[in-house]
C-alpha cells in the first residue's frame, strides 16, 4: 500500500519492494531477509522499499529526502508498523554541507580579525565586506555557468579565501601608503589623486598575480576520466573567484577607501610597527648582495644554494610519496560491513550468524551507532550500511570502529567478514579489476586457453 501510494506521486518512479519470499510451485519459502537499526538498541526485521526519483523531478537529493519524509507523515500504516528513511546519501551530503559551511564562515571570520590585528579595523570591515560580496558573486557565477553549491564548490571557496583577501589588502594597504603622495594631474580632489597613484602603482601587479594563479589552476579544468569529472568543479571555483576578486579589488575597495580609509589617521599600533621594521629587514637582507663586495657575493651564493637545496628537498621527497586519486579518510560518517557465508548455508544459520554479527556491531558502536540497513541479505552473504553520529560529535573515528568490529567478529566461525568506512569517490566494489579484457568472436580462442 505504501509502495503505491509513493509511486503515484510525480518525484517519484518506482517505489519497488524488495521480495523476501520466493514462490517454487506451490512451495513458499524465506530466501533474503531485511533488517534496520534506527537507535543504539539493536536490529529489528523489516520490509524495504526501494525508490527511484523520476527522470522529471527538478529536485536535489536533499529535497527528495524531505519530500519522501512528508510523504511518509501523510501515509500512516496499520498499528504496530512504522515507516523511516533508512538508508539516504541525503544525510552524509547535509553534514558535509554543514562542516563546509561552518568552515567556510570560520574562514571569513579568521580573515577578518587578522586584518584587524595586523592592518587595522578600518581595512578590516572592507576586506570583511569585500569577502562577502566576491563570494556572493562567485556563487552567482558559478549557478550562470551550470554549477551547483555542493560540497566540492564549497570546498574551492574556502580553498580561495586566503588567495582573494590579497587583493584587498594590497589595494587597501596601498591606498594607506599614498595618502600624503596623491598623483598631481588630479589637482581638484585629493582623494582621488590618492586612489589614483594607489591603483597606477600596484594595480597591473595584482592582476599580474591573479593571472599567475588563474594560469596555474587552469590545467585542472581539462584532466579527462573519472577523476576530471570529480576535481573540475575545485579550479572553475578558483578561476572565477580570484576573476571576481580581482574585478571588484579595483572597483569596490578604491570606491569604499576614498571615503572610509583616508579619513582615518595612519596605524601606529606596535604590530604595525614591528612588521615595517620586519620588512625594513626582509629588503635590506634582499638588497645586501649587491654592492658589497665579496660578501654581498658570498650571501647572495648562500642564499641561492638555500633555495637550490629546498627545491631539490621538495623534488625528493614528492617522489617517495604514494599517489591514489580517492585516498582514505581519517573518518568517515559512514560504514559498510558484510558477509560471506560458506556454500550450503541456509537461510535460518545465515540469520543466526548475522544475528551475532549485528550484536557485535551494536556492541561496538553504542551510542555512536545513528541508524543501519541491510542493503542485501540471503544464504550467501549480508551486506550493511551504517550511518554514524556526525564526526565532531564523537571521540573515536571510523577506522578505529573497523578495527574493533573486526577484533569482536574475528571468532565467529563459519564466515568471512569485511569492515570499512565509506570513502569518496566511487564505490570500490564496483570497480574491483586494474583492467578488463573483451572477448569476440576473433579472441575467443585465446581467450578459452
Amino acid at each position: 500500500v505504501l509502495a503505491t501510494a509513493l509511486q503515484d506521486t510525480e518525484q517519484i518512479e518506482t517505489a519497488e519492494v524488495r521480495d523476501l519470499i520466493t514462490e517454487s510451485g506451490d512451495e513458499s519459502r524465506v530466501t533474503r531477509f531485511t533488517r534496520v537499526a534506527l537507535e543504539p538498541g539493536g536490529y529489528d526485521e523489516a520490509i524495504s522499499i526501494g525508490l527511484i526519483r523520476a527522470d522529471s523531478s527538478d529536485q536535489d537529493v536533499l529535497e527528495f529526502s524531505a519530500f519522501v519524509d512528508e510523504q511518509l507523515a501523510e501515509n500512516p500504516l496499520s498499528e504496530g508498523y512504522a515507516a523511516v528513511i533508512t538508508a539516504d546519501f541525503a544525510t552524509g551530503v547535509d553534514r558535509q554541507l554543514s562542516s563546509l559551511s561552518g568552515n567556510l564562515l570560520t574562514g571569513l571570520l579568521a580573515v577578518a580579525l587578522v586584518s584587524l590585528v595586523l592592518i587595522g579595523w578600518r581595512v578590516a570591515v572592507i576586506t570583511a565586506g569585500f569577502m562577502g560580496v566576491v563570494v556572493l558573486g562567485s556563487l552567482t557565477g558559478l549557478w550562470a555557468i551550470g554549477f551547483t553549491l555542493n560540497t566540492i564548490t564549497l570546498f574551492g571557496l574556502i580553498l580561495t579565501l586566503g588567495l582573494l583577501v590579497d587583493d584587498a589588502i594590497v589595494i587597501s594597504e596601498s591606498i594607506d601608503a599614498n595618502r600624503d603622495n596623491p598623483d598631481p594631474s588630479v589637482a581638484d580632489d585629493e582623494s582621488v589623486g590618492v586612489i589614483r597613484r594607489a591603483i597606477d602603482r600596484v594595480g597591473s601587479a595584482s592582476f599580474a598575480g591573479t593571472l599567475t594563479t588563474v594560469v596555474v589552476f587552469s590545467p585542472m579544468l581539462f584532466v579527462g576520466g573519472i577523476l576530471g569529472e570529480f576535481i573540475r568543479p575545485i579550479p572553475t571555483t578558483v578561476i572565477v573567484t580570484l576573476l571576481l576578486s580581482f574585478l571588484f579589488s579595483i572597483v569596490f575597495i578604491p570606491t569604499i577607501g576614498r571615503w572610509f580609509i583616508l579619513r582615518g589617521s595612519r596605524k601606529r599600533n606596535p604590530i604595525v610597527r614591528a612588521e615595517q621594521s620586519a620588512a625594513k629587514a626582509v629588503g635590506r637582507l634582499a638588497a645586501y648582495p649587491s654592492g658589497n663586495g665579496w660578501r654581498g657575493r658570498f650571501v647572495g651564493v648562500a642564499m641561492s644554494l638555500v633555495a637550490v637545496f629546498a627545491i631539490g628537498a621538495g623534488f625528493a621527497t614528492a617522489s617517495g610519496l604514494g599517489f591514489s586519486i580517492f585516498p582514505a579518510g581519517k573518518d568517515s560518517v559512514g560504514m559498510s560491513v558484510s558477509a560471506e557465508f560458506p556454500p550450503g548455508t541456509t537461510i535460518e544459520e545465515a540469520q543466526e550468524i548475522a544475528t551475532e554479527i549485528d550484536a557485535v556491531v551494536v556492541s561496538v558502536l553504542g551510542d555512536e551507532l545513528d541508524r543501519s540497513q541491510y542493503v542485501r541479505g540471503n544464504e550467501r552473504l549480508i551486506e550493511t550500511f551504517i550511518d554514524l553520529t556526525p564526526i565532531d560529535a564523537r571521540a573515536t573515528t571510523a577506522p578505529e570502529f573497523v578495527e574493533q568490529i573486526e577484533a569482536g567478529v574475528a571468532d565467529i566461525p563459519g564466515v568471512r567478514v569485511t569492515v570499512g568506512q565509506l570513502e569518496n569517490g566511487p564505490p570500490t566494489v564496483e570497480f574491483p579489476f586494474a583492467a578488463q579484457i573483451t572477448v569476440g568472436p576473433e579472441t575467443a580462442d585465446e581467450g578459452q586457453g
